[in-house]
C-alpha cells in the first residue's frame, strides 16, 4: 500500500475496530474524504475473512474489475460479435493502467464499474425510451463511491443523439428522466444528513468544501490552480498508461468518423462509446486536479472499440486460429504483468518502504505486547498490518507518557538518525530506506510482557 491507500485502509479499520459505518475517521481524526462504498465493502470482506488484510482490503476492486469483464464480454458480443468478444478482456486487463485497478486499495476500480453500469445504463434508455430510473440508481452509487463526475462520464455518451441527428437518422431522448435525478441526488443527499447528523459541520467542510469545491477550482490543500491547467496530462496519460488499448482505440474511432457501420444499433453504439470516450476524457482535462488512474472509467469504452478493431484484423482468420492468437497474447500479456508487478514495480521506493513496514508488522506483532502500543509518527499501514486501529499521539503526549512510571510501548519514525519523540529505551530497529527507520521505544528497561 502506498500513498492515499493507508488512508483508506485506515477508514476500513475504524467501521471493523470502532463500528462506525456511517462516517470515517482516520488516525489523526480527519474525516474521510470520500462517500463510504468502497470503505463498506472492503468492511464487509474483511468481516467474512476474519479481520483486515492486503486481500480483504482489495478484493473490492478485484471483484469490480471481474464485474466489468463481464458486463464487457456481454456487450462485445452482442453489438460487435463473438471474435470482439475473445478480445476485450485483455485488452481492458492488460496495460499498466489496467493492471493498477486489480486489488487498488482505492475507490477508483468501484468507482469505474458503477461508472460503467451508469454509461450502460444510459444507453438502454437511449435505446428503449425508457428506464431512465436506472440511470439513477446507478449514478447514484458511482456517486456513493467517489462522487458526482460518473455520471458526466456517463452522459457524455449521449452527444450521440446529435451525431445520430446530424448524420439523417434521429433518435431523439423519450421517457421520464425526472425519476432518474431524484433518485441520483436522494441516495447521496441521505447518507450527507446522515453522515452530518454524526459529525457536524466538519463533515460538510470536508465533501462539499474540501473534495467537490477545493477539486473543482483548484485550491485543495492550499495550492491554487486553474480549473483545466493540466489540461493534456489525461490525453497524454491515455497513450502511454493505457497503451496499446488506447493506440488501438484510436483506430476505431476513425473508423467509427470514417466508416460507420451499416448496422443501425452497431452504428448507434460505437458512436455513443466514442463520444462516452473522448468527452469523459475532456471532462478530465477540465479538472484542476487529476491523476492517471482517473482514466479508469475510460477504459471500458476504449477497450470496446478496440475489441472489434482486432477482430476486424482477423476476420479472414480460421476459430481454431485466432485462438491461437489470442492465447499467445494472453500468455504474453501475462508474463508482460509479471514481469511489471513484481520486478519493475517491486524497485519503486515507496513499494519498498511499504513492504518493509509489512515485515516490521509480522515481526512486532511476534516480540510484543500489539494491545499495549501506541503510534506517534509510524507509518499508517503498520495499523493496519497489525489490524488496529489507534489515534495516534502527538509528540508532547508521547514525552509525558514518557516521562511517567507506567510502562509505555510506543511505535515512532525517525528520520536521518533523529526522532521526533526521545526515548529512554530502545527495543527495536526496522529500517524503511536510507534516511528513516521505524522505531518501537518505551521507559522500561524491557518492553512490558505479552500476558500471551
Amino acid at each position: 500500500m502506498v500513498r492515499d491507500q493507508e488512508r483508506v485502509a485506515a477508514y476500513v479499520l475504524d467501521i471493523v475496530q470502532n463500528g462506525h459505518v456511517l462516517l470515517q475517521h482516520d488516525v489523526h481524526g480527519n474525516v474521510a474524504s470520500k462517500p463510504p462504498i468502497f470503505n463498506w465493502l472492503a468492511a464487509l470482506t474483511s468481516a467474512l475473512g476474519g479481520g483486515v488484510s492486503r486481500v480483504s482490503l482489495g478484493l473490492p476492486s478485484a471483484l469490480a474489475c471481474l464485474g466489468g469483464m463481464l458486463l464487457l464480454l456481454r456487450l462485445a458480443a452482442r453489438y460487435f460479435g463473438q471474435g470482439a468478444a475473445l478480445w476485450v478482456v485483455p485488452l481492458f486487463a492488460f496495460s499498466t493502467l489496467g493492471l493498477r485497478q486489480v486489488f487498488l486499495v482505492r475507490s477508483d476500480a468501484v468507482f469505474a464499474f458503477f461508472t460503467c453500469l451508469t454509461a450502460v445504463a444510459v444507453w438502454r434508455a437511449w435505446q428503449r425510451g425508457g428506464g431512465w430510473i436506472w440511470v439513477g440508481l446507478a449514478g447514484g452509487a458511482a456517486a456513493m463511491t467517489k462522487g458526482p463526475h460518473g455520471v458526466l462520464f456517463a452522459m457524455a455518451g449521449l452527444a450521440a443523439v446529435w451525431w445520430e441527428r446530424r448524420s439523417g437518422h434521429p433518435l431523439p431522448l423519450r421517457g421520464r428522466v425526472w425519476p432518474a435525478v431524484v433518485t441520483f441526488l436522494a441516495i447521496p443527499l441521505c447518507w450527507v444528513f446522515g453522515a452530518w447528523l454524526e459529525g457536524g459541520k466538519p463533515v460538510l467542510d470536508k465533501l462539499f468544501l474540501d473534495e467537490l469545491v477545493g477539486h473543482a477550482l483548484g485550491v485543495r490543500q492550499g495550492e491554487p490552480s486553474a480549473p483545466g491547467h493540466k489540461f493534456g496530462h489525461p490525453w497524454a496519460w491515455f497513450f502511454t498508461r493505457m497503451a496499446p488499448v488506447s493506440l488501438v482505440a484510436v483506430l476505431g474511432i476513425w473508423r467509427t468518423a470514417k466508416h460507420p457501420a451499416t448496422g443501425e444499433a452497431e452504428r448507434r453504439f460505437e458512436r455513443f462509446l466514442t463520444c462516452w470516450l473522448l468527452g469523459g476524457l475532456l471532462v478530465l482535462s477540465l479538472q484542476s486536479t487529476v491523476r492517471f488512474i482517473h482514466l479508469l472509467p475510460m477504459m471500458p469504452p476504449a477497450a470496446l472499440l478496440a475489441s472489434r478493431e482486432v477482430a476486424a484484423w482477423l476476420h479472414r482468420t480460421t476459430p481454431h486460429r485466432t485462438f491461437g492468437i489470442a492465447w499467445a497474447t494472453t500468455a504474453t500479456a501475462l508474463g508482460f504483468s509479471f514481469v511489471y508487478l513484481h520486478v519493475l514495480d517491486a524497485k519503486n521506493p515507496e513499494v519498498a518502504v511499504s513492504e518493509r513496514v509489512r515485515q516490521a508488522a509480522d515481526d512486532i506483532a511476534r516480540r510484543y505486547d500489539v494491545r499495549r502500543l501506541e503510534f506517534v509518527d509510524a507509518p499508517v499501514a503498520l495499523q493496519v498490518h497489525l489490524n488496529v486501529f489507534r489515534p495516534v499521539l502527538d509528540p508532547e503526549a508521547a514525552k509525558a507518557r514518557l516521562a511517567g512510571r507506567a510502562p509505555v510501548l510506543l511505535a515512532i519514525l525517525a528520520e536521518s538518525g533523529h526522532a521526533t519523540v526521545d526515548a529512554p529505551q530502545v527495543y527495536g530497529r526496522y529500517p524503511l530506506n536510507d534516511r528513516s527507520e521505524l522505531r518501537i521505544v518505551g521507559n522500561a528497561p524491557t518492553p512490558p510482557a505479552d500476558p500471551r
